[in-house]
Parts: C-alpha cells; structure tokens; sequence
C-alpha cells in the first residue's frame, strides 16, 4: 500500500523522505532540539515517529495549542508531563 490510513510508524513504511529522515536523525542522535513543521497531511508525524521507531522517547501533540496566540513554559511542562504520565513503555524501548 503507498500510503497509510495512519501515520508511519517504522523506517520502512516512509516513502520519499530518505534526506528529511536522515537529518533528523543526525539532529535526535546528537540531542539537538527540532522542531518539525508543515501543512497538515504532509508526513510530519509518520517522519517523527519512524525516526525515532528504536529510541526513547516523548510524543507531543502540538494541536492542543492550535487556538492560542501563545503558550507558556508552564503549558509546555504541562503537556510534557502528561505525554510522559499517560504513555507506557512500549517495545521495552521507552515512551511513545
């Protein structure tokens, strides 16, 4: 199937993002803080989550800012803690 009725959750299951992928992975193995962004639609999740397949981590779903002018440190703490309370460990790896 080319394309996915959810978001690609393994390195194989991407399709044309070979150079997006191995930037962000240069960017995640060397801790650097990344943003991902786009229109919706266009792979940001599915790049996010298939680079990161293997790796521990922590999923924010940024929507839940959407309507806001602006958010605070503290929303942002916020929404870490909850995406880090709510999720178990999956694969022994980590957070997802």
């Amino acid at each position: 199937m080319l394309f996915l009725d959810r978001p690609a959750e393994r390195p194989e299951e991407l399709f044309d993002r070979i150079e997006e992928a191995r930037r962000l992975a240069e960017a995640v193995l060397s801790r650097a803080a990344t943003l991902v962004v786009g229109m919706r639609r266009v792979g940001k999740t599915s790049l996010i989550k298939s680079v990161t397949y293997n790796l521990r981590r922590i999923y924010v779903d940024a929507r839940a800012f959407e309507e806001r002018r602006y958010i605070t440190y503290a929303d942002l703490l916020d929404a870490l803690a909850s995406s880090s309370a709510c999720c178990p460990s999956t694969r022994g790896s980590g957070i997802s």
